[in-house]
């Protein structure tokens, strides 16, 4: 079972995260998750993303915490990636509670950058931005993969998994996006989603 842990009430914020929680959803053809602003502590004293998970007494309780921003829309910005990466923490680990699977701080962040790709540029699926607004797959690919900076610095564990999940999220979806076949791509992605941690590896990993 799932229960949030106490949240403020800061709702500035909530319509574009539920947002993102639907694009995902349908995404991968979730069931719904408990709504994500149940489970929200936005604030001015929060400098960066991040999910507290306690588990005790066969429960699960998240709060994922944001710092207050009043502009998140859809765009190459650190905002909204940010935004992107909270709700799918927050939904990965619903899931896996669900399913009673276990998942790794690496799948976590794989799967974020799986997510925030998908949310920015892969229109095929009809989940991203409007279609006047949707980048292109090049410039997302760019942005998120060869030109992103990281807060950790190299050979520590929080760097060294960041730029792990940022290389193996590059090299899936250039080989995902060479694909013709739209529906067995989307098939592919879901599949994806379901994988262990360990077998995300190896499909990111596959040429």
């Amino acid at each position: 079972m799932t229960s949030p842990l106490p949240s403020s009430p800061h709702h500035s914020q909530h319509h574009e995260l539920r947002k993102i929680q639907v694009r995902l959803e349908k995404l991968y053809a979730l069931d719904p998750a408990p709504h994500i602003a149940e489970f929200v502590d936005i604030h001015d004293e929060h400098p960066q993303e991040s999910l507290l998970v306690y588990e005790g007494d066969g429960e699960l309780q998240l709060q994922l915490r944001l710092p207050a921003n009043d502009n998140v829309r859809p765009s190459l910005s650190d905002s909204y990636a940010e935004h992107v990466e909270g709700v799918s923490h927050f939904l990965l680990m619903v899931e896996r509670a669900r399913t009673e699977l276990p998942t790794t701080l690496l799948e976590l962040e794989l799967q974020a950058e799986i997510d925030k790709f998908a949310l920015l540029a892969f229109g095929a699926f009809s989940v991203g931005p409007t279609r006047r607004t949707r980048l292109s797959p090049h410039a997302v690919h760019q942005w998120l993969y060869e030109q992103c900076s990281f807060l950790h610095s190299a050979h520590t564990a929080e760097g060294d998994r960041y730029r792990a999940a940022n290389r193996l999220a590059a090299r899936w979806w250039s080989r995902l996006l060479s694909r013709s076949d739209r529906r067995s791509a989307l098939s592919e992605l879901r599949t994806f989603y379901r994988a262990g941690p360990h077998e995300k590896i190896r499909l990111a990993k596959a040429v």
